[in-house]
């Protein structure tokens, strides 16, 4: 696997507006618009937790940002499991930051809990906690435009 390979991710293409969102995972279960920003976000749940969340330009409706996990994995698993998405770079969750690493090379930003691997046209958070022995928790995914 490569990072390259993050131009699409859960069946979402780099540059898919939010109405594919919608047709693979249905309506949101929550969702944040707010006239003052240029953006809207979809929340999608499993037993009361996020399990993934998409931010989309207002404008042209164009998915900017896709964040992918929490807490609980098993929730992540049986969500994807159920919407019937099978993608390789889900099963990233979990695993300990030092495969990515293996997988990716070294990142290219690290913060506290965070590993960021940036490229031309994409960034991708690995966040893998210190609490969770540094296995990793959430995907966040930001495509640029």
């Amino acid at each position: 696997m490569k990072l390259d390979n993050f131009k699409s991710f859960l069946g979402i293409e780099y540059g898919n507006t939010i109405d594919k969102a919608i047709e693979l995972f249905g309506k949101p279960d929550d969702e944040y618009r707010n006239d003052d920003n240029h953006y809207g976000v979809y929340y999608y749940k499993n037993k009361d937790e996020d399990i993934l969340s998409i931010s989309f330009n207002k404008e042209n409706n164009i998915i900017e940002s896709m964040y992918l996990g929490q807490h609980k994995a098993e929730n992540v698993w049986s969500w994807l499991e159920m919407h019937q998405i099978n993608d390789e770079k889900a099963s990233l969750l979990d695993k300990h930051i030092d495969e990515i690493i293996d997988m990716f090379g070294v990142p290219s930003e690290e913060e506290i809990n965070d590993f960021v691997y940036v490229s031309e046209k994409m960034e991708i958070d690995f966040h893998c906690p210190e609490e969770s022995d540094f296995s990793c928790q959430r995907i966040f995914l930001n495509w640029y435009f």
